[in-house]
Protein backbone atom coordinates (compact mmCIF):
# COMPACT_ATOMS: atom_id res chain seq x y z
CA UNK A 1 0.00 0.00 0.00
CA UNK A 2 1.38 3.41 -0.96
CA UNK A 3 2.13 5.71 1.97
CA UNK A 4 2.55 9.45 1.76
CA UNK A 5 4.34 11.82 4.19
CA UNK A 6 2.24 14.23 6.22
CA UNK A 7 4.33 17.31 5.34
CA UNK A 8 5.70 18.47 1.97
CA UNK A 9 7.89 21.30 0.77
CA UNK A 10 7.00 23.19 -2.42
CA UNK A 11 9.61 21.19 -4.35
CA UNK A 12 8.27 17.88 -3.04
CA UNK A 13 4.73 18.82 -4.03
CA UNK A 14 5.91 19.68 -7.54
CA UNK A 15 7.65 16.30 -7.81
CA UNK A 16 4.50 14.58 -6.56
CA UNK A 17 2.49 16.29 -9.31
CA UNK A 18 5.02 15.30 -11.97
CA UNK A 19 4.90 11.62 -11.01
CA UNK A 20 1.12 11.29 -10.75
CA UNK A 21 -2.11 12.57 -12.26
CA UNK A 22 -3.21 15.10 -9.62
CA UNK A 23 -5.88 17.49 -10.92
CA UNK A 24 -5.17 21.13 -10.17
CA UNK A 25 -1.72 20.68 -8.59
CA UNK A 26 1.02 22.62 -10.46
CA UNK A 27 4.00 20.60 -11.70
CA UNK A 28 6.66 23.23 -11.03
CA UNK A 29 8.01 24.64 -7.78
CA UNK A 30 7.21 28.14 -9.02
CA UNK A 31 3.60 27.13 -9.68
CA UNK A 32 3.33 25.52 -6.23
CA UNK A 33 4.66 28.65 -4.53
CA UNK A 34 2.13 30.76 -6.44
CA UNK A 35 -0.64 28.44 -5.23
CA UNK A 36 0.65 28.64 -1.64
CA UNK A 37 0.57 32.44 -1.82
CA UNK A 38 -2.89 32.47 -3.36
CA UNK A 39 -4.34 30.10 -0.74
CA UNK A 40 -2.61 31.82 2.19
CA UNK A 41 -0.91 28.68 3.52
CA UNK A 42 1.84 30.68 5.21
CA UNK A 43 -0.82 32.31 7.42
CA UNK A 44 -1.86 28.92 8.78
CA UNK A 45 -0.85 27.73 12.28
CA UNK A 46 2.32 25.70 12.83
CA UNK A 47 0.32 22.49 13.06
CA UNK A 48 -0.15 22.60 9.26
CA UNK A 49 2.52 25.07 8.03
CA UNK A 50 5.94 24.94 9.70
CA UNK A 51 9.65 25.55 9.18
CA UNK A 52 11.59 22.51 8.01
CA UNK A 53 13.88 20.73 10.47
CA UNK A 54 16.69 18.19 10.35
CA UNK A 55 18.54 17.04 7.23
CA UNK A 56 15.67 18.14 5.04
CA UNK A 57 15.84 21.62 6.50
CA UNK A 58 17.30 24.75 5.03
CA UNK A 59 14.93 27.39 6.32
CA UNK A 60 12.08 26.63 3.93
CA UNK A 61 8.48 25.85 4.79
CA UNK A 62 6.63 22.56 4.61
CA UNK A 63 2.89 22.04 4.58
CA UNK A 64 0.52 19.41 5.89
CA UNK A 65 -1.24 17.19 3.38
CA UNK A 66 -4.65 18.39 4.63
CA UNK A 67 -3.98 21.80 3.06
CA UNK A 68 -4.00 20.28 -0.43
CA UNK A 69 -7.12 20.80 -2.55
CA UNK A 70 -9.71 18.11 -1.93
CA UNK A 71 -9.48 16.80 -5.49
CA UNK A 72 -5.73 16.19 -4.99
CA UNK A 73 -6.25 14.46 -1.64
CA UNK A 74 -8.97 12.31 -3.17
CA UNK A 75 -6.62 11.26 -6.00
CA UNK A 76 -3.88 10.29 -3.49
CA UNK A 77 -6.35 8.36 -1.34
CA UNK A 78 -7.62 6.58 -4.45
CA UNK A 79 -4.05 5.54 -5.35
CA UNK A 80 -3.47 4.23 -1.84
CA UNK A 81 -6.63 2.14 -1.99
CA UNK A 82 -5.93 0.83 -5.50
CA UNK A 83 -2.55 -0.58 -4.43
CA UNK A 84 -4.45 -3.04 -2.25
CA UNK A 85 -7.03 -3.98 -4.87
CA UNK A 86 -7.82 -7.69 -4.94
CA UNK A 87 -7.85 -8.85 -8.56
CA UNK A 88 -10.69 -11.23 -7.66
CA UNK A 89 -12.72 -8.57 -5.90
CA UNK A 90 -16.17 -7.67 -7.10
CA UNK A 91 -16.54 -4.55 -9.28
CA UNK A 92 -16.97 -1.33 -7.28
CA UNK A 93 -20.49 -0.31 -6.39
CA UNK A 94 -21.97 2.97 -7.52
CA UNK A 95 -21.02 5.88 -5.26
CA UNK A 96 -23.85 7.26 -3.17
CA UNK A 97 -23.95 11.06 -3.21
CA UNK A 98 -23.11 12.56 0.18
CA UNK A 99 -25.41 15.15 1.72
CA UNK A 100 -24.63 18.81 1.23
CA UNK A 101 -22.67 20.09 4.24
CA UNK A 102 -24.59 22.93 5.90
CA UNK A 103 -22.01 23.96 8.54
CA UNK A 104 -18.46 24.91 7.56
CA UNK A 105 -15.31 25.93 9.40
CA UNK A 106 -13.28 28.99 8.41
CA UNK A 107 -10.78 26.70 6.67
CA UNK A 108 -13.50 24.97 4.65
CA UNK A 109 -14.92 28.34 3.61
CA UNK A 110 -11.47 29.57 2.57
CA UNK A 111 -10.87 26.41 0.58
CA UNK A 112 -14.22 26.76 -1.19
CA UNK A 113 -13.62 30.43 -2.02
CA UNK A 114 -10.16 29.70 -3.42
CA UNK A 115 -11.29 26.66 -5.39
CA UNK A 116 -14.00 28.78 -6.99
CA UNK A 117 -11.58 31.66 -7.66
CA UNK A 118 -13.96 34.17 -6.06
CA UNK A 119 -12.88 37.75 -5.44
CA UNK A 120 -14.36 40.28 -3.04
CA UNK A 121 -14.52 37.82 -0.14
CA UNK A 122 -11.76 36.82 2.33
CA UNK A 123 -9.58 34.00 1.00
CA UNK A 124 -7.53 32.95 4.06
CA UNK A 125 -8.53 31.33 7.35
CA UNK A 126 -7.33 34.33 9.37
CA UNK A 127 -9.25 36.84 7.26
CA UNK A 128 -12.42 34.74 7.36
CA UNK A 129 -12.16 34.54 11.15
CA UNK A 130 -11.77 38.33 11.22
CA UNK A 131 -14.82 38.63 8.95
CA UNK A 132 -16.83 36.41 11.35
CA UNK A 133 -15.83 38.59 14.32
CA UNK A 134 -16.73 41.83 12.50
CA UNK A 135 -20.15 40.46 11.58
CA UNK A 136 -20.85 38.98 15.02
CA UNK A 137 -21.25 35.42 13.78
CA UNK A 138 -20.08 33.81 17.03
CA UNK A 139 -22.88 35.53 18.96
CA UNK A 140 -25.57 34.07 16.71
CA UNK A 141 -27.81 31.19 17.89
CA UNK A 142 -26.59 27.62 17.51
CA UNK A 143 -28.65 27.00 14.37
CA UNK A 144 -26.34 29.50 12.60
CA UNK A 145 -23.03 29.35 14.53
CA UNK A 146 -21.91 26.55 16.79
CA UNK A 147 -18.78 25.21 18.45
CA UNK A 148 -17.13 22.50 16.44
CA UNK A 149 -16.97 19.07 18.05
CA UNK A 150 -13.90 16.88 17.88
CA UNK A 151 -10.20 17.66 17.65
CA UNK A 152 -9.20 21.27 17.16
CA UNK A 153 -12.37 22.93 18.41
CA UNK A 154 -13.23 26.31 16.94
CA UNK A 155 -16.47 27.45 15.34
CA UNK A 156 -18.39 26.41 12.26
CA UNK A 157 -21.01 28.51 10.50
CA UNK A 158 -24.20 27.83 8.56
CA UNK A 159 -23.86 28.34 4.82
CA UNK A 160 -26.78 30.81 4.78
CA UNK A 161 -24.51 33.37 6.51
CA UNK A 162 -22.37 33.51 3.39
CA UNK A 163 -23.05 35.80 0.42
CA UNK A 164 -25.15 34.27 -2.38
CA UNK A 165 -22.16 34.00 -4.71
CA UNK A 166 -20.24 31.90 -2.15
CA UNK A 167 -23.32 29.80 -1.41
CA UNK A 168 -23.75 29.08 -5.14
CA UNK A 169 -20.08 28.13 -5.42
CA UNK A 170 -20.47 25.67 -2.53
CA UNK A 171 -23.42 24.02 -4.27
CA UNK A 172 -21.47 23.70 -7.52
CA UNK A 173 -18.47 22.24 -5.70
CA UNK A 174 -20.66 19.72 -3.89
CA UNK A 175 -22.09 18.53 -7.21
CA UNK A 176 -18.59 18.38 -8.68
CA UNK A 177 -17.31 16.28 -5.74
CA UNK A 178 -20.12 13.78 -6.15
CA UNK A 179 -19.31 13.47 -9.85
CA UNK A 180 -15.59 13.14 -9.11
CA UNK A 181 -16.31 10.33 -6.67
CA UNK A 182 -18.34 8.59 -9.34
CA UNK A 183 -15.50 9.07 -11.82
CA UNK A 184 -13.03 7.59 -9.32
CA UNK A 185 -15.18 4.46 -9.25
CA UNK A 186 -15.23 4.41 -13.06
CA UNK A 187 -11.42 4.84 -13.19
CA UNK A 188 -10.93 1.91 -10.82
CA UNK A 189 -13.30 -0.16 -12.94
CA UNK A 190 -11.41 0.88 -16.06
CA UNK A 191 -8.11 -0.30 -14.54
CA UNK A 192 -9.67 -3.66 -13.72
CA UNK A 193 -10.88 -3.97 -17.30
CA UNK A 194 -7.40 -3.13 -18.60
CA UNK A 195 -5.89 -5.81 -16.36
CA UNK A 196 -8.48 -8.34 -17.51
CA UNK A 197 -7.57 -7.72 -21.14
CA UNK A 198 -4.12 -9.16 -20.47
CA UNK A 199 -5.63 -12.63 -20.48
CA UNK A 200 -7.14 -12.09 -23.93
CA UNK A 201 -3.70 -12.02 -25.58
CA UNK A 202 -3.85 -8.51 -26.96
CA UNK A 203 -0.85 -7.47 -28.99
CA UNK A 204 1.37 -4.89 -27.32
CA UNK A 205 0.30 -2.34 -29.92
CA UNK A 206 -3.42 -3.03 -29.35
CA UNK A 207 -3.09 -2.71 -25.58
CA UNK A 208 -1.04 0.48 -25.82
CA UNK A 209 -3.57 2.16 -28.13
CA UNK A 210 -6.46 1.03 -25.92
CA UNK A 211 -4.81 2.49 -22.79
CA UNK A 212 -4.05 5.83 -24.46
CA UNK A 213 -7.58 6.18 -25.81
CA UNK A 214 -8.95 5.39 -22.37
CA UNK A 215 -6.60 7.99 -20.83
CA UNK A 216 -7.93 10.64 -23.23
CA UNK A 217 -11.57 9.84 -22.50
CA UNK A 218 -10.93 9.94 -18.74
CA UNK A 219 -9.21 13.34 -19.18
CA UNK A 220 -12.30 14.63 -20.98
CA UNK A 221 -14.52 13.20 -18.24
CA UNK A 222 -12.47 15.01 -15.59
CA UNK A 223 -12.55 18.27 -17.57
CA UNK A 224 -16.33 18.00 -17.98
CA UNK A 225 -16.76 17.61 -14.23
CA UNK A 226 -14.31 20.34 -13.18
CA UNK A 227 -15.75 22.86 -15.65
CA UNK A 228 -19.40 21.86 -15.17
CA UNK A 229 -19.56 21.31 -18.93
CA UNK A 230 -21.50 18.89 -21.10
CA UNK A 231 -19.77 16.09 -22.95
CA UNK A 232 -20.18 18.07 -26.18
CA UNK A 233 -18.67 21.14 -24.50
CA UNK A 234 -15.69 19.13 -23.23
CA UNK A 235 -15.10 17.70 -26.70
CA UNK A 236 -15.24 21.17 -28.30
CA UNK A 237 -12.78 22.48 -25.71
CA UNK A 238 -10.45 19.53 -26.35
CA UNK A 239 -10.46 20.08 -30.12
CA UNK A 240 -9.77 23.80 -29.55
CA UNK A 241 -6.95 22.89 -27.12
CA UNK A 242 -5.31 20.76 -29.81
CA UNK A 243 -5.43 23.67 -32.26
CA UNK A 244 -4.09 26.05 -29.60
CA UNK A 245 -1.21 23.70 -28.82
CA UNK A 246 -0.35 23.38 -32.52
CA UNK A 247 -0.18 27.20 -32.81
CA UNK A 248 1.94 27.34 -29.63
CA UNK A 249 4.43 24.81 -31.07
CA UNK A 250 4.54 26.71 -34.39
CA UNK A 251 5.26 29.97 -32.55
CA UNK A 252 8.01 28.28 -30.54
CA UNK A 253 9.57 26.92 -33.74
CA UNK A 254 9.44 30.38 -35.32
CA UNK A 255 11.28 31.92 -32.36
CA UNK A 256 13.94 29.18 -32.44
CA UNK A 257 14.43 29.74 -36.16
CA UNK A 258 14.83 33.49 -35.64
CA UNK A 259 11.68 34.31 -37.60
CA UNK A 260 9.50 37.32 -36.73
CA UNK A 261 6.40 36.58 -34.64
CA UNK A 262 3.16 38.56 -34.34
CA UNK A 263 1.85 40.06 -31.09
CA UNK A 264 -0.79 37.33 -30.88
CA UNK A 265 1.94 34.68 -31.06
CA UNK A 266 3.95 36.44 -28.33
CA UNK A 267 0.88 36.44 -26.07
CA UNK A 268 0.32 32.77 -26.83
CA UNK A 269 3.88 31.89 -25.81
CA UNK A 270 3.39 33.63 -22.47
CA UNK A 271 0.64 31.18 -21.49
CA UNK A 272 0.70 27.44 -20.88
CA UNK A 273 -1.47 25.63 -23.44
CA UNK A 274 -4.64 23.95 -22.19
CA UNK A 275 -3.73 20.54 -23.61
CA UNK A 276 -0.83 19.72 -21.20
CA UNK A 277 -1.96 22.00 -18.35
CA UNK A 278 -2.68 20.09 -15.12
CA UNK A 279 -5.94 21.93 -14.41
CA UNK A 280 -7.22 21.44 -17.97
CA UNK A 281 -6.58 18.20 -19.91
CA UNK A 282 -3.10 17.21 -18.63
CA UNK A 283 -2.26 15.33 -21.85
CA UNK A 284 0.88 15.34 -23.97
CA UNK A 285 0.74 15.27 -27.80
CA UNK A 286 2.59 11.95 -27.70
CA UNK A 287 -0.41 10.37 -25.97
CA UNK A 288 -2.70 11.66 -28.72
CA UNK A 289 -0.43 10.35 -31.48
CA UNK A 290 -0.32 6.87 -29.91
CA UNK A 291 -4.10 6.84 -29.43
CA UNK A 292 -4.65 7.81 -33.06
CA UNK A 293 -2.70 4.71 -34.19
CA UNK A 294 -2.04 6.16 -37.64
CA UNK A 295 1.01 5.55 -39.77
CA UNK A 296 1.36 9.31 -40.27
CA UNK A 297 1.98 9.80 -36.56
CA UNK A 298 -0.61 12.61 -36.48
CA UNK A 299 -1.69 13.63 -33.00
CA UNK A 300 -4.85 15.50 -34.07
CA UNK A 301 -8.02 13.74 -32.92
CA UNK A 302 -11.24 14.91 -34.52
CA UNK A 303 -14.56 15.59 -32.85
CA UNK A 304 -16.12 12.68 -34.76
CA UNK A 305 -13.43 10.28 -33.55
CA UNK A 306 -13.95 11.32 -29.93
CA UNK A 307 -17.70 10.78 -30.14
CA UNK A 308 -17.05 7.35 -31.68
CA UNK A 309 -14.64 6.40 -28.87
CA UNK A 310 -17.14 7.45 -26.22
CA UNK A 311 -19.80 5.35 -27.91
CA UNK A 312 -17.45 2.36 -28.17
CA UNK A 313 -16.59 2.61 -24.47
CA UNK A 314 -20.25 2.91 -23.49
CA UNK A 315 -21.32 -0.08 -25.55
CA UNK A 316 -18.38 -2.43 -25.05
CA UNK A 317 -16.32 -1.13 -22.15
CA UNK A 318 -12.66 -0.12 -22.28
CA UNK A 319 -11.73 -3.22 -24.27
CA UNK A 320 -13.78 -1.94 -27.21
CA UNK A 321 -11.21 0.86 -27.62
CA UNK A 322 -8.55 -1.61 -28.75
CA UNK A 323 -7.96 -1.47 -32.52
CA UNK A 324 -8.23 -4.51 -34.73
CA UNK A 325 -5.14 -6.62 -35.34
CA UNK A 326 -3.14 -5.43 -38.29
CA UNK A 327 -2.74 -7.91 -41.13
CA UNK A 328 1.01 -7.99 -40.83
CA UNK A 329 0.79 -8.74 -37.12
CA UNK A 330 -2.04 -11.30 -37.24
CA UNK A 331 -0.85 -14.77 -36.20
CA UNK A 332 -0.76 -17.51 -38.83
CA UNK A 333 -3.46 -20.17 -38.51
CA UNK A 334 -2.42 -23.34 -36.73
CA UNK A 335 -1.06 -25.80 -39.32
CA UNK A 336 -0.47 -23.18 -42.00
CA UNK A 337 3.26 -23.89 -42.14
CA UNK A 338 2.52 -27.61 -42.59
CA UNK A 339 0.15 -26.77 -45.47
CA UNK A 340 2.91 -24.73 -47.11
CA UNK A 341 5.23 -27.74 -46.93
CA UNK A 342 2.75 -29.76 -49.04
CA UNK A 343 2.09 -26.82 -51.36
CA UNK A 344 5.84 -26.38 -52.00
CA UNK A 345 6.51 -29.95 -53.16
CA UNK A 346 8.53 -30.44 -56.37
CA UNK A 347 5.43 -31.93 -58.05
CA UNK A 348 3.89 -28.46 -57.88
CA UNK A 349 0.38 -29.40 -56.69
CA UNK A 350 -2.33 -26.77 -56.85
CA UNK A 351 -3.77 -25.35 -53.64
CA UNK A 352 -6.68 -27.81 -53.53
CA UNK A 353 -4.38 -30.82 -53.87
CA UNK A 354 -2.00 -29.48 -51.24
CA UNK A 355 -4.94 -28.84 -48.87
CA UNK A 356 -6.15 -32.42 -49.42
CA UNK A 357 -2.69 -33.80 -48.60
CA UNK A 358 -2.53 -31.62 -45.48
CA UNK A 359 -5.99 -32.69 -44.26
CA UNK A 360 -4.91 -36.33 -44.57
CA UNK A 361 -2.19 -35.81 -41.96
CA UNK A 362 -2.71 -36.09 -38.18
CA UNK A 363 -2.24 -32.34 -37.76
CA UNK A 364 -4.66 -31.65 -40.60
CA UNK A 365 -7.33 -33.78 -38.94
CA UNK A 366 -6.77 -31.93 -35.62
CA UNK A 367 -6.62 -28.45 -37.19
CA UNK A 368 -8.59 -28.53 -40.47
Amino acid sequence: MAEFPEFYSAGELAKLAQERVLPGLPKTKRGINAMIERLGWNDEPETVARRRKGRRGGGGMEYHITLLPKAVRAALEQEMSEDDVDENAQPPQAVRPTAFKEFLTAREIAEAVNEAGLTGFPRTVQKINDYAVRNGWKALPSNLARKRTGRGGGFEYHFTLLPDVVHAALRRQHTSKVLLAQQATEVADTKRQLQARDTMKLQARQRMVMEKRSQILLALDAYRISQSASQAGAIRAFVDAQDQHARWIAAQDAVKAGKPVRDAEVQLLLTEPDLPRADAFDLLPEVLALANARDTGSSKISRTTLYRWFQMRQQGGVQALAPERTKEDAPLPVGFSEFLRHYGKASKPDASEALGDYLATDQGRKHP
